[in-house]
């Protein structure tokens, strides 16, 4: 029953009926508090819930108690999707920074491996290709969706199919192979459909849209969006949706149009920002509060231990001096584990100043976004050699 419940909630996710999965996953967790060795399991619902939402903190929470659960119960598959579903978040917060989500799926792909889970190791596969969709390796798009190629057989599921396939399609239109890239994606929205994945089948909709104004065809690339928009919620980040129908509405002429888009999108583009980086924000802070309080304790510790090594020189000084030569002893050793802490503290401080650097890296990289979508506009007036009211 417990794990019908999991799996009902894994379902109503995929179909987007978030506020059903989250009454599911509540209704496991009660019940796992009376079966505690189904607890990583409601966790893993929770988490999944949790990330539909877009509440990255909660998603990452739940997901690493699910983790820490299943390597103390030494359940393998759940340890797998726990660190699959880490991953995910991590690269929904740090966007594209592939060394920071791609270690946990390359994890889970291993015991994908250990348990001969064919699905699992297709969908880890491509989850780590599309890591690297926007980065300059992009070749590695091509590399791992090859790996899940070679592993899809006449019987694999329809999710297998449509992950290789689809990121087969994503790296060739990358490469401006539009032509070879068209129907797989029209492929891929085939499979998306049968799955009954609207979240998909909307994002997959959106790139053949791309693929159509690229090529100069707007109308059929407005057919596109507007199927696009029949298969979205409205419940996700939509800037880049959004930026889609603005420069067709540009390419068509219709400048007021498009600038109605992209200040659409410009707004979904703060609000999905504004998201990741609350989460990132908030882990960096907890990371600190937990260094700081971690911190002074060593000095507490260190002080009392200070105070305690004093009243035992003074006791070694009255009863002799073997006694004072086996405390100084004690105590080179004991400063010797004081430097050691020192450094690793050290350690710990360059690491957190590492993630500061890597915040703000991603701050400069969100500030390109808005930018783009000023130029458009303004690129359009200045083509007039003018400023009508309109543009003015």
């Amino acid at each position: 029953h417990l794990q019908w419940l999991y799996e009902k909630t894994v379902t109503l996710n995929a179909f987007v009926h978030t506020d059903s999965a989250a009454a599911e996953a509540q209704r496991l967790n009660d019940l796992a508090n009376e079966y505690e060795q189904f607890q990583g399991w409601a966790n893993l619902a929770q988490a999944r819930v949790a990330i539909e939402k877009r509440d990255f903190e909660q998603t990452q929470r739940q997901a690493e108690q699910a983790l820490e659960f299943a390597r103390q119960e030494k359940d393998k598959l759940l340890e797998a999707k726990a660190l699959s579903l880490i991953g995910g978040v991590t690269r929904d917060i740090y966007m594209i920074v592939p060394e920071k989500n791609v270690p946990f799926h390359e994890r889970a792909l291993a015991i994908a491996r250990d348990l001969r889970d064919t699905a699992f190791m297709v969908s880890e596969l491509t989850a780590i290709g599309i890591s690297y969709d926007g980065t300059p390796q992009v070749d590695k798009e091509f590399e791992y969706a090859e790996k899940a190629i070679s592993l899809l057989r006449p019987n694999s599921s329809l999710k297998s199919r449509l992950n290789a396939v689809r990121l087969l399609g994503i790296y060739l239109q990358n490469k401006g192979d539009r032509e070879r890239s068209l129907p797989l994606s029209m492929y891929s929205i085939e499979l998306s459909k049968a799955l009954g994945d609207k979240d998909l089948t909307q994002n997959l909709y959106e790139q053949v849209a791309d693929v159509f104004s690229t090529k100069g065809d707007h109308d059929q690339a407005l057919a596109m969006m507007d199927s696009a928009a029949a298969y979205s919620s409205f419940k996700r980040e939509l800037s880049y949706f959004y930026r889609g129908y603005a420069e067709i509405a540009a390419a068509k002429g219709d400048q007021q149009l498009a600038l109605d888009y992209y200040r659409k999108a410009f707004e979904e583009q703060i609000k999905g920002y504004t998201d990741r980086n609350a989460a990132l924000l908030t882990e960096m802070e907890t990371r600190l509060r937990t260094r700081e309080t971690e911190i002074l304790l060593t000095q507490q510790k260190r002080q009392r231990w200070l105070w305690i090594g004093l009243t035992a020189a003074l006791a070694a000084l009255l009863g002799g001096a073997v006694f004072a030569f086996f405390r100084q002893k004690k105590g080179k050793q004991k400063m010797a584990e004081q430097k050691q802490l020192i450094e690793k503290q050290a350690d710990e401080l360059r690491r957190l100043d590492e993630m500061k650097s890597r915040f703000f890296a991603n701050v400069s990289h969100e500030l390109r976004t808005p930018l783009t979508l000023m130029l458009a506009p303004i690129g359009s007036a200045l083509k007039h050699n003018r400023l009508e009211n309109q543009d003015f």
